[in-house]
């Protein structure tokens, strides 16, 4: 911790879902209040994609978010895009306003799951005023679109394209893991900026999920800093993650990096399955499950079942016939019933975790 004539930055790691997740940091929130003269909250997240649609230009608003978001189309629509994330954030800045005006807006103000409207209640009752993370719009247009290799990696999966596959299959990765670093080291500016010139009598508290302690030394650089729930498990997707983020992916055998990516490839497809309130995480465990016996009874790998996979004819067929939004979710769904048909799962074990009938 850096020692400051300004306030401190209190650093929160939470599951960010129910209103039981809040109360698992609600504690540390009233300590963190009650030892601060001066209170600011600053909220993650920013403008939503929903949001944004709705002030983009017309011209633009038929186009899908892969394509929307895509370089080729940022680099040809900047400035009507720019036009349309600053209305944007306008609208978002009116609404962070009225809530910290009081009253009545703070019923109607923010659009909120369960977690943000306890979060939300709890500073209302501490009269802690709230501030947007601030996101421009070259970082926020990097964000958003680190989805759009996923999309593309589903569409050379339906052509049986397996170099392009696997090409974006890694460049989802790796979009997700710098997604992390640029949104940190912007969280980092901010909170320096609200400590040293905005608030700086006051400290400030930013609540966020678990995956962001990868990238902790960004968050709290330069900064009095005082880190919560350190213990809190990043679960296996975000350790995956971490190995791109922070290079030691690289520094594996070859076949070993290939599993990863092929276990990240499959875990995402098969997740969407997953039951209402299901993790990732389950995801996961079934894929690793079906690698570990394949690897042990059929002496193949994750790599070698997915290029067997999207190699067949009947496969193709189907696929190709899809739009970008089911492909994803076919791709699970074949790799579940190949695994129960050839042995290596059970129906009953996928129950556990997957609502997939087959």
């Amino acid at each position: 911790m850096k020692r400051s004539d300004h306030g401190t930055f209190h650093l929160i790691y939470a599951t960010h879902v129910s209103a039981a997740d809040f109360q698992e940091i609600k504690p540390d929130l009233d300590k963190v209040a009650e030892e601060s003269r001066n209170l600011v909250l600053l909220l993650e997240g920013g403008l939503t994609l929903d949001d944004f649609y709705r002030h983009v230009d017309s011209s633009l608003r038929d186009l899908p978010p892969h394509v929307l978001l895509a370089p080729e189309t940022v680099r040809a629509n900047e400035k009507t895009l720019a036009a349309g994330y600053a209305a944007g954030v306008a609208e978002l800045d009116r609404g962070y306003g009225k809530w910290n005006a009081g009253g009545a807006e703070q019923k109607r103000i923010l659009n909120v799951n369960p977690f943000s409207e306890a979060l939300l209640a709890w500073a209302a009752e501490h009269r802690v005023p709230i501030v947007r993370e601030q996101i421009p719009f070259e970082a926020w247009i990097a964000i958003k679109g680190a989805f759009i290799p996923n999309i593309r990696a589903n569409i050379a999966a339906a052509s049986g394209d397996l170099a392009t596959m696997w090409a974006e299959n890694r460049n989802e990765c790796e979009a997700y893991a710098r997604e992390g670093l640029l949104r940190d080291a912007q969280v980092n500016g901010q909170v320096s900026k609200m400590l040293n010139v905005e608030h700086p009598n006051s400290n400030v508290v930013y609540v966020v999920g678990a995956s962001h302690s990868m990238n902790e030394h960004l968050l709290v650089r330069d900064l009095n800093a005082v880190v919560h729930k350190t213990s809190i498990d990043l679960g296996i997707f975000w350790r995956y993650l971490e190995g791109f983020a922070n290079g030691s992916l690289e520094r594996t055998p070859k076949d070993v990096r290939e599993e990863v990516e092929a276990t990240m490839f499959l875990a995402g497809r098969v997740g969407l399955w997953g039951r209402a309130n299901g993790e990732l995480d389950d995801a996961f465990r079934i894929v690793y499950q079906i690698s570990e016996t394949a690897a042990a009874e059929k002496e193949v790998t994750l790599r070698r079942i997915v290029e067997s996979m999207v190699a067949a004819p009947k496969f193709q067929d189907v696929a190709r016939k899809l739009n970008v939004a089911e492909l994803a979710k076919f791709i699970g769904w074949v790799f579940i019933r190949d695994s129960i048909e050839n042995g290596v799962i059970t129906s009953s074990e996928v129950g556990r975790y997957l609502d997939i009938k087959l």
